[in-house]
C-alpha cells in the first residue's frame, strides 16, 4: 500500500526503549543487503523503559494488538516473549563504545573531522563519566555536535566496523519472520 498510495502503511511495528536503541537498530537492518527493502516496510517507536517494551513485546505475540509488532530489548536484558535482543551483553552506549575502542576507534576521526589524539582523549574522558547515557552529549559539547550526531556517527561506524555478520542476520531473520 506505501508504494500505491505515497502514505506510511507498515507491516511491522518495532517498539524500543529510546532513540538511541532505535537509531542502533535502524543502523543494524540498513547495514543488511535486504535493509533498504525491509525499512520502508517498518515503523520504529520509542517507549520507554525494558518492562513496557516487553510488555508490547507479549502482547505483540499474543495477537492482542491492532498489528503485527515486536519489542526490541537492549543486550543486557534476557529473552522475553515478542521480543528480540540487541547484539552485546550490555547496554548499546557501552556495547559501540567498547567495541569502537578495541578496534583502535578505527576511522572515527574522519567522521568526526578531528585529529586521532584529540578526539580519542575526548571518548576517554566521556567513557570516565558513570552514566553512559551522557556520553553522546559530553562528547557532542567537546567538538560541537549534536548529541544525536554522535550516536548516529558511533551507530553507523560500529555496524560497519564491529557488528557480526550472525548478529545481523538473526535480526534480519527474526523480522522477516514475524512479517510472515
Amino acid at each position: 500500500m506505501s508504494y500505491i498510495d505515497e502514505s506510511v502503511h507498515p507491516e511491522l511495528h518495532l517498539f524500543v526503549e529510546d532513540k538511541e536503541a532505535n537509531t542502533l537498530l535502524r543502523d543494524i537492518i540498513a547495514s543488511h543487503n535486504e535493509g533498504s527493502v525491509l525499512l520502508p516496510r517498518l515503523s520504529f517507536s520509542n517507549v520507554g523503559p525494558a518492562n513496557v517494551v516487553k510488555v508490547m513485546g507479549e502482547l505483540g505475540s499474543n495477537h492482542k494488538l491492532p498489528y503485527k509488532s515486536i519489542g526490541v530489548l537492549d543486550g543486557e536484558m534476557e529473552e522475553s516473549p515478542g521480543c528480540i535482543i540487541l547484539p552485546g551483553k550490555d547496554a548499546p552506549e557501552r556495547v559501540i563504545f567498547n567495541q569502537l575502542r578495541i578496534a583502535n576507534w578505527e576511522n572515527l576521526p574522519e567522521r568526526f573531522g578531528i585529529g586521532a589524539g584529540q578526539l580519542f582523549t575526548i571518548f576517554e574522558d566521556a567513557m570516565f563519566h558513570p552514566d553512559h547515557h551522557e556520553w553522546t552529549s559530553i562528547i557532542g559539547n567537546r567538538t560541537r555536535m549534536s548529541s544525536n550526531r554522535v550516536w548516529e556517527i558511533m551507530a553507523k561506524e560500529w555496524c560497519t566496523i564491529c557488528l557480526s555478520d550472525a548478529d545481523r542476520d538473526r535480526i534480519i531473520q527474526q523480522i522477516k519472520d514475524r512479517l510472515s
